[in-house]
């Protein structure tokens, strides 16, 4: 697998039980003005070769979901390599800016794909189902090994609604079409970007300070770099991945 092959100069791991990105620990996140915060801005993406597009036959139910899917665990743009739906996170901060909106995590099944693949959620969020398919899914959730739920979702039922009992990435399958995926990552506040299908990425009104900034992707797993952020301006903060040196 790729990341077994990876050599970079920035730390590699994966996340145990309980890891919500940007944790500030004992203390719960609090709301405050920011005055003069910082951005954080960069990109994720690989530094020479990448993986390739990977199209998958469909087999079953193909007059709704089509001959043909292409999967979406690695999404790079082939200008310049930019890795999509790479969820980025500033660790450690415990106090700064409100969520931008309160809204309930939601997938959409159409196609026979899931939308949006990658996604964030607040430990102890609703996930919304929705089923615009008429063809029978299932939502199969999982942390690591463990299933959270495993629920029917005929063509003409309703919205499937469960609340995220976890602090884990929860990844989401369809059972009967076994290339639909996505992953809902936690996060405990609202610094954090996913990266754009050039890869690249956005946090503003970060308090000036010193920060681990963790990018998580769904194959290479999570990689982190240091920054420093001023008053006003904005930091770079970019991961190249070199892959098969």
């Amino acid at each position: 697998m790729l990341h077994s092959q990876m050599r970079i100069g920035f730390v590699y791991l994966m996340l145990g039980a309980g890891a919500v990105f940007g944790d500030p620990g004992e203390t719960p996140y609090r709301v405050v003005e920011v005055e003069e915060g910082g951005k954080i801005a960069g990109a994720v993406r690989f530094a020479g070769d990448y993986p390739p597009l990977k199209y998958v036959r469909v087999r079953k139910d193909d007059v709704v979901c089509g001959t043909s899917k292409l999967l979406e665990n690695y999404v790079v743009n082939p200008e310049d390599g930019g890795l999509a739906n790479v969820v980025v996170t500033v660790e450690g901060i415990a106090a700064g800016k409100a969520f931008a909106e309160a809204r309930q995590p939601m997938i959409i099944q159409q196609e026979c794909m899931y939308a949006p693949h990658v996604q964030v959620y607040r430990p102890d969020d609703t996930l919304v189902v929705v089923n615009t398919d008429k063809v029978f899914h299932n939502i199969h959730t999982f942390a690591g090994e463990t299933t959270l739920f495993n629920v029917a979702h005929p063509a003409k039922a309703g919205n499937i609604r469960r609340r995220l009992d976890t602090a884990d990435v929860v990844g989401v399958k369809c059972d009967i079409h076994d290339w639909m995926s996505a992953y809902l990552v936690p996060v405990a506040h609202p610094y954090f970007a996913i990266t754009d299908k050039a890869g690249r990425f956005e946090i503003d009104r970060v308090p000036p300070g010193t920060y681990t900034v963790r990018a998580w992707h769904e194959v290479i797993g999570v990689l982190e770099k240091s920054a420093t952020v001023a008053a006003a301006t904005t930091t770079d903060v970019s991961f190249a991945i070199a892959a098969g040196e």
